[in-house]
């Protein structure tokens, strides 16, 4: 592992995560959700880790369960890194499969609730705010409900 690149990513996360705090509206990001107007597996990851760093532990667990999660892994990960190579070459052979289990359990927790959430406006109401599906409507000139 690059070291420099992974002190350099964690220190980015921290220190964007801590500088900036999501306001009410803040334009998404998600190729997902401005494709489909869905929320995908990860929404609200982003504001999640910046709320804990700003302290707000329930808001950040709220909006998604596993932001201060993804603060507590980048911080032993950057601990790793900067005591050495084989610090972290310990820490890689096992982070690969808690990276996947931390996904899976992220998908399988997070994602149903959000999508409720979402359909629970109106599957209509939903999919209309994505681009693929105003695109689709506008080219076969259908109108909505």
């Amino acid at each position: 592992m690059n070291r420099l690149g992974v002190v350099l990513g964690c220190i980015g996360l921290l220190a964007g995560g801590a500088l900036w705090l999501p306001a009410e509206g803040t334009p998404t990001i998600c190729p997902l959700n401005l494709l489909t107007g869905l929320p995908c597996p990860t929404c609200g990851l982003g504001r999640s880790v910046c709320l804990f760093l700003h302290g707000d532990l329930v808001s950040a667990l709220t909006i998604n369960p596993c932001g201060p999660f993804v603060v507590v892994a980048a911080v032993v990960v950057l601990i790793a890194a900067v005591r050495g190579d084989a610090a972290l070459d310990a820490l890689g052979r096992w982070s690969t499969p808690a990276i996947l289990a931390g996904l899976m359990a992220e998908t399988l927790t997070s994602w149903p609730r959000l999508l409720a959430e979402a359909l629970a406006d109106g599957l209509w109401s939903a999919l209309n705010e994505g681009l693929l599906t105003r695109f689709l409507l506008e080219v076969l000139h259908v109108q909505g409900p």
